[in-house]
């Protein structure tokens, strides 16, 4: 990636309390929770599979891909939660979220600020609220091994 003009669309979510999104064009499905199977010896935020149209995919649990607390299990949380299938070149990953909530366009001409390559976030969204958004870099958000910030 260099910098640039970026433009693009994404899908925006909530986790933990903060808003994070995704490129839509790496998003595959948006749907409700189920049918994942847990599996022992998985890195510890890969959580399961689920079976998707014949595929085994691995399902990541997003808030402790990014050291945030499990979701409440006696209030509202979990009823929102669902999985955001998303893909990058031939990885297919199924990431566990809050609650999906809206896409949101941005350029960087206007309200994007680009962060370096190594980051697993591609940079910040602005918003007309004084807020910021996270946009995911979904290849390194795929790659384990990949730092944080």
């Amino acid at each position: 990636m260099t910098m640039g003009d970026i433009s693009g669309r994404a899908v925006s979510f909530l986790l933990g309390g903060e808003m994070f999104a995704v490129d839509i064009e790496n998003i595959i499905e948006i749907k409700n929770r189920g049918g994942e199977k847990l599996l022992p010896g998985l890195p510890d935020c890969i959580t399961g599979v689920i079976n998707h149209k014949g595929d085994v995919i691995p399902v990541m649990d997003l808030r402790r891909r990014m050291g945030k607390p499990p979701a409440e299990s006696d209030g509202n949380e979990l009823d929102k939660t669902c999985l955001m299938i998303i893909q990058n070149d031939e990885d297919i990953l199924a990431l566990r979220i809050d609650e999906a909530v809206t896409s949101l366009e941005y350029d960087s001409e206007s309200n994007f600020m680009q962060l370096d390559d190594e980051s697993v976030l591609r940079g910040f969204i602005n918003r007309p609220d004084g807020s910021r958004i996270s946009l995911f870099n979904v290849g390194k958000l795929i790659d384990l091994d990949v730092k944080i910030v």
